[in-house]
């Protein structure tokens, strides 16, 4: 590939070891965790299905991460969430749009990793949100 990020990135089978690893030494095996993808339904999730359950695969989604959601879906699906669009009158539900409306802030940098899961963390822990 021409792209520098894709040619000079790690290989998957180290970024899902360096993943697990993270993982691991965070949380403890009797402990669940929530893996939150904004939108993820539609790619992250695939991908890491694809990964984890390909034929052969020696890459195994660790025990601890056990649920996944959606900020996304819960939005547009609970007409009861504050942050659904009947209420908040937002031509769009992306994650900037929701940031933006929960923070007051513009999201400078979306689609970077580190920003959008910054972005979604103050999404899901805001008082609109917590509840769902």
């Amino acid at each position: 590939p021409d792209y520098e990020k894709i040619r000079d990135a790690s290989k998957i089978e180290d970024v899902w070891s360096n993943f697990c690893s993270f993982i691991d030494d965070r949380v403890r095996p009797d402990e669940v965790v929530i893996l939150l993808a904004y939108n993820g339904g539609s790619c992250d999730l695939k991908w890491l299905w694809k990964l984890t359950q390909a034929p052969n695969s020696t890459m195994n989604i660790p025990s601890q991460l056990q649920f996944f959601l959606d900020p996304l879906r819960v939005i547009k699906n609970y007409k009861s969430c504050p942050l659904h669009p009947e209420k908040t009158k937002l031509e769009s539900c992306n994650l900037e749009s929701i940031y933006k409306f929960v923070s007051g802030e513009e999201l400078l940098g979306a689609h970077d990793s580190l920003k959008d899961v910054k972005a979604q963390t103050r999404i899901v822990g805001s008082a609109l949100f917590f509840d769902f």
